[in-house]
């Protein structure tokens, strides 16, 4: 399913729009626009979600299939409690929704949200800011490269991580990047707001030795996204599924331009799993042209499904999975 620049932009200027435009995409794994909204519209939404959701493969096989129909809509009646329950809902709405959808296994299942401007998007701590008082082990100040938050208890399952600078537009201080919640059953839960506004749910987090796990965010000021590839160009076979190439530079110097071209030479012919892993973090850029090689060799790789890259984008990885046909 293609929609076209010029059918979404007309779509996105209809307030009617926008809630169909969010579902018709939910199951594609594309990004849409949602709106702030009131308890209310969010639950509205809840429940379109949850009546698309039905329609799924996955929910057959993983819900109707195994008789957990009641399982899933108590999942939901807790959703709708913590929605209900919130004073900043209307913009962690997203957040819930995601979480919504988590209970089923299924990465084809996804809601994002992508603000067109992050400062109108993201909500402000309106209290007085103390970086002095740490009441417990996880409050304290956290960085992830340039950026720098304060997380803050609320209360005893709640914690807001509160901009204190930040090297990205639109976060000034007092600016909430994420929320850490506990649940009834003692699991912590993240909210957090990447630098482009797009707000991630993660389950099941863990907080020690001063890092929030699954993020970036750390007490010693430490990158701990750092992978160093002892040589340039790194291939190996993972499993009987997966192949992996790391690419750690596409500068076009000629000594460079040269290794490219023998590795790709040398390994693309090992490309013989349907999925294949691109790492390339640190890569710190260069020429498209000494990529160029390697793209072709995969065009004319026939086994080839689908590829997965991996690469630091503002302080944050992206592992993004593509269909390769």
């Amino acid at each position: 399913m293609t929609i076209s620049q010029t059918s979404l932009k007309k779509l996105n200027s209809k307030k009617t729009y926008q809630k169909l435009l969010i579902f018709t995409f939910i199951f594609f794994g594309t990004y849409s626009a949602l709106g702030q909204t009131s308890a209310c519209d969010c639950l509205t939404v809840l429940d379109d979600a949850s009546s698309l959701i039905q329609h799924s493969k996955s929910y057959k096989v993983q819900i109707k299939k195994e008789d957990r129909e009641q399982e899933f809509q108590q999942w939901k009646d807790k959703i709708v409690f913590q929605i209900k329950k919130d004073s900043l809902r209307s913009f962690f709405c997203a957040g819930y929704l995601q979480k919504y959808i988590s209970f089923i296994s299924d990465r084809h299942n996804q809601i994002n949200k992508v603000p067109e401007t992050v400062a109108e998007h993201i909500p402000t701590y309106q209290k007085p800011i103390d970086t002095t008082k740490v009441k417990d082990k996880i409050s304290g100040i956290y960085y992830a490269g340039r950026d720098q938050i304060f997380v803050k208890k609320e209360t005893d399952s709640l914690w807001y991580g509160i901009t204190l600078k930040s090297a990205s537009e639109g976060w000034e201080k007092g600016k909430i990047r994420l929320k850490i919640q506990k649940t009834k059953e003692g699991h912590l839960e993240l909210f957090e707001f990447y630098p482009n506004g797009v707000l991630s749910y993660q389950n099941n987090i863990t907080i020690n030795d001063g890092r929030i796990r699954r993020t970036f965010w750390n007490k010693a000021n430490r990158y701990f996204f750092q992978i160093n590839h002892e040589q340039n160009f790194n291939y190996k076979s993972v499993n009987k599924n997966f192949d992996y190439i790391g690419i750690k530079t596409l500068s076009r110097t000629r000594n460079l331009m040269k290794e490219a071209e023998a590795f790709y030479e040398k390994n693309l012919k090992n490309l013989r799993k349907e999925n294949l892993i691109v790492d390339l973090r640190n890569n710190g850029g260069g020429a498209t042209k000494q990529a160029a090689p390697f793209l072709n060799g995969l065009r004319k790789t026939s086994i080839l499904n689908r590829f997965l890259y991996s690469l630091i984008f503002k302080q944050q990885v992206l592992l993004n999975s593509r269909l390769f046909n």
